[in-house]
């Protein structure tokens, strides 16, 4: 859910910047012209690279999409129904 948005209208400047903050503290912004910009991302904790290569641990990361499907299923009341044939 979107809490806040910050808006700053620099005098010298037509365009409205949009600034987003969310509930982890990752931030974006975009002006209304590129408002498209702003788009949802995931971004992986450390734990979840391996080190050496920087790609993704494919095990934990397939339970780390589970956990975060799960939240989201929650969060949206989710509840699948079964479609007969």
């Amino acid at each position: 859910m979107l809490e806040n948005i910050d808006i700053d209208v620099p005098e010298d400047e037509k365009d409205i910047k949009i600034l987003y903050t969310d509930d982890k503290g990752t931030s974006a912004s975009a002006t209304m012209n590129d408002i498209e910009t702003i788009l949802p991302n995931i971004i992986l904790d450390e734990d979840l690279l391996n080190q050496e290569t920087q790609l993704p641990k494919w095990d934990d990361l397939h339970s780390f999409i589970d956990g975060l499907l799960s939240e989201i299923k929650t969060e949206i009341g989710y509840t699948p129904h079964e479609i007969e044939s």
